[in-house]
């Protein structure tokens, strides 16, 4: 019976140490999983991972409300502007206590529905691995809504199969951009580029004097120091300020300016990206003849405008060499451009244009799983045929 007993101690001991060795062994690792929908990511302390919740419905959205739980004791929310967040929104709102594990946002449309035709980021959330100790993040609805109130998801029961939500996590670093909407149209900035907008007119008869504005918001772009005749080559002895929403300008007309057969050039702004999110440049004017005939952007009337918008990229992107197979901009081909690759062509993520050119390696036109394979093969030192490590060619 003494041997039994002894024996029985003997191997709960054995069974405590080999437990505390496996505890020892986690804990010094410094590791753990961070899981999404079908995604997981190996991180450490330290770490800092994206989180994001898509949505493909091929109609409108009118509201979305819920939240994005997580394990407070292994992740840290980053705090963001609500805009970068819920991107596809207008002014969306984000809450959250400290150690409750949970991230509640309530975004609705305005002026119109939001499009999540394309399978646009509904929801982006940064988190710091603050221990390594698992998570699993995900996002759960009390209320996401079409037009007409029509419900998707209402307390997190799934009324339409066609909206698709896609979650998903991941430990490297996002291609994120200012989106500057302007006449139905989206145009991508990094911060630090500059962006030259050029607004041209063409009035139904010879204008004597206007005054007008280039709206914009100063949290996303400011406009450089431009002497009065650079940035308004058509107008003399005028003036222009700063306000809330943008730029005004009036002066009088000079020489032959705004002619009725042709467009001539309004304003031409510089405007450097702050930050990043979706933003949108309006115009706005009153033109007067030499008759004093009022033109006004708040009436229907003949004057015709068009802009063109440029981008001088900063000096870091700028410099960086464009690789084929380099899909994630890093200036390098490795494991990682395969990774995004594969991401890319199950519509996790959206590549830029420059992206699309890099990944695009075996130039049929497409981004998917074959030109992943190319460049797992080209670093494995197989030959693909392909110029995968190279310069682009004829961009």
């Amino acid at each position: 019976m003494l041997k039994r007993i002894v024996s029985l101690v003997i191997s709960l001991v054995m069974i405590i140490g080999c437990a505390g060795a496996f505890s020892a062994g986690a804990e010094s690792s410094g590791q753990a999983a961070v899981t999404a929908g079908d995604t997981k990511c190996t991180v450490n302390a330290g770490d800092e991972i994206v989180y994001t919740a898509r949505l493909d419905y091929k109609k409108g959205i009118d509201n979305a409300w819920g939240y994005v739980s997580y394990n407070p004791e292994s992740l840290v929310y980053v705090e963001e502007k609500r805009e970068l967040c819920v991107p596809n929104f207008e002014q969306p709102t984000i809450f959250y206590r400290d150690g409750e594990g949970k991230i509640t946002f309530n975004a609705s449309a305005f002026e119109q529905l939001c499009d999540f035709s394309q399978n646009q980021v509904l929801v982006t959330l940064r988190f710091k691995v603050k221990s390594a100790v698992n998570s699993e993040l995900k996002i759960y609805f009390n209320e996401l809504s079409s037009a007409n109130g029509w419900m998707l998801v209402k307390d997190g029961t799934v009324y339409d199969r066609g909206a698709v939500i896609t979650e998903f996590v991941s430990s490297e670093p996002q291609e994120r951009y200012l989106e500057i909407v302007h006449n139905g149209e989206t145009f991508k900035a990094k911060v630090g580029d500059v962006v030259t907008y050029t607004l041209y007119l063409k009035a139904p008869e010879k204008i004597r004097h206007l005054s007008a504005g280039v709206l914009f918001d100063y949290n996303y772009l400011w406009a450089e120091e431009n002497g009065f005749k650079d940035r308004y080559p058509n107008l003399f002895e005028g003036s222009d300020q700063y306000v809330g929403n943008g730029q005004m300008f009036s002066g009088t007309v000079a020489g032959k300016g705004f002619a009725t057969s042709k467009y001539e050039v309004l304003a031409t702004y510089n405007l450097n990206v702050l930050s990043e999110g979706k933003t949108k440049i309006d115009v706005t004017y009153e033109l007067y003849n030499y008759d004093d005939d009022r033109y006004s952007s708040l009436d229907d009337n003949k004057v015709k405008l068009k802009s063109e918008i440029t981008l001088k990229k900063s000096e870091d992107s700028s410099e960086k060499a464009e690789l084929l197979g380099d899909a994630n901009g890093n200036g390098e081909v490795n494991i990682k451009d395969a990774t995004t690759v594969q991401k890319a062509s199950a519509k996790l993520i959206t590549l830029d244009e420059n992206a699309k050119l890099c990944s695009d390696v075996n130039s049929d036109g497409k981004v998917n799983v074959k030109d992943a394979t190319a460049i797992q093969k080209y670093l494995a030192k197989i030959n693909t045929g392909y110029d995968i490590g190279k310069p682009l060619k004829n961009k």
